[in-house]
Formats: structure tokens, sequence, C-alpha cells
């Protein structure tokens, strides 16, 4: 009984020294100043490796859902923006190629392969306190299905935290699979959206958006 009671122990150290707080990090990462305006896309942010243990825990509170932490997922941190009296924010960048919430009846064959990669805005009080998140950039790529589908998720925020943010998602063909009738390609979609976050951390959508 006892070895197992200082087994329990150690692995209690183990968890407790791996994982970061949300104190921690935001100690540790860079402030990002928004002087007008920025743009925001997976591929432009540079990002910090974070752990396993300390990503999943942020993942959590966006997804409450473990069946996501897999050996083929990735996270990292961008950088924060505490300009904000009344919280701040930690920009949170994590990727999969197996994976993804958007489409849950995916095969698991080796032939079915998603890529998604997304960063999101978590926001937490002045003390720590997690709030709310919101998905500010995606590049979402399936490749294997009979229309290959690439979705791209780009936003500009200012700094007054409105956010303009554009959505383009193309349908290709799959050459390899081969059909009964013509095909019939899709025309993509590209449209507009502006959020505004509020005083309570609450990002809000507004009625007006352009589409194609």
């Amino acid at each position: 009984m006892r070895y197992f009671t200082i087994i329990f122990l150690l692995l209690i150290a183990q968890f407790s020294f791996s994982q970061q707080s949300i104190n921690d990090i935001l100690k540790n990462t860079d402030e990002i100043i928004i002087r007008d305006s920025i743009l925001f896309n997976y591929d432009s942010v540079s990002k910090m490796p974070l752990d396993d243990l300390t990503g999943q825990s942020l993942l959590w509170n966006i997804y409450h859902d473990t069946s996501l932490y897999n050996q083929y997922r990735n996270y990292g941190v961008a950088g924060k923006i505490t300009s904000c009296k009344d919280f701040d924010i930690l920009i949170f960048s994590t990727g999969n190629s197996v994976i993804t919430k958007f489409w849950q009846s995916y095969s698991r064959s080796p032939m079915s392969w998603y890529l998604t990669n997304e960063v999101f805005f978590l926001l937490y009080d002045k003390n720590g306190s997690y709030k709310n998140s919101f998905l500010i950039a995606m590049s979402f790529i399936n490749f294997n299905a009979e229309e290959p589908t690439k979705k791209e998720i780009t936003s500009w925020v200012y700094n007054d935290f409105k956010i303009l943010q554009q959505i383009k998602i193309e349908h290709e063909q799959n050459e390899l699979i081969v059909v009964s009738s013509p095909r019939v390609k899709k025309k993509p979609i590209n449209f507009l959206m502006e959020y505004r976050i509020n005083d309570y951390g609450v990002f809000v959508s507004y009625p007006k958006f352009k589409s194609n």
C-alpha cells in the first residue's frame, strides 16, 4: 500500500511540474501591441511550443472533449494582449493531422487525412479565471474526400477589439475517384463577418456581412 501511495504522489508531482498555470504562461509570453490593426492567420503568427499537458488543459476549455488528445496534435502560444482593463487574451494555437471537430463522420483508415490548424483567442479575467474563447484563424484541408475541401479563416483585429473575419471555403475535384455522372464544380464560398468584444468578454456578432 505504501508503494502505491508513493507512486501516486510522484505522478501528482510530475503533473504539477509539467502543466503550466495560465499566470505562468501569460508571464512568459510576449505582448502583442495593436497600434491600428493586425492580421491573424495560422501561418503568419509565430508560435512558442507548449507541452502536451498544458496544451490539453487549454484545449479542454474550448471543446470539453478528451478524444481530441492524440499524438498527432501540437500546441503553441502566439502571444498575449493585456491592454484591456477587463480581461487578458492568450493567443493559443493547435494543429492536428487526423481529427477535426467540424466533421465527425470521418474514416480512421490511412486513406482519410484531415489537416486542421487553429488559432484561438482565450479570454481570462485579470485574476486568471477562464472566460471565453474565439476562433480567430483556421486552416482546414480534407485531402481524401470525393470533393476535397479547403477552409481558411483570417481575421483583422483592431485596437478597439473590432474583428473583421474572412471565411473562404473551396471545393476541389478528386481525380482519383471515378464517378458515374459528370462533375459539377461548386462555387467557392467567401464571406466577411464583424465581431466585437464587449466589457464582459463576450464576442458579439454584428448582422452586417458581405458575401460573394
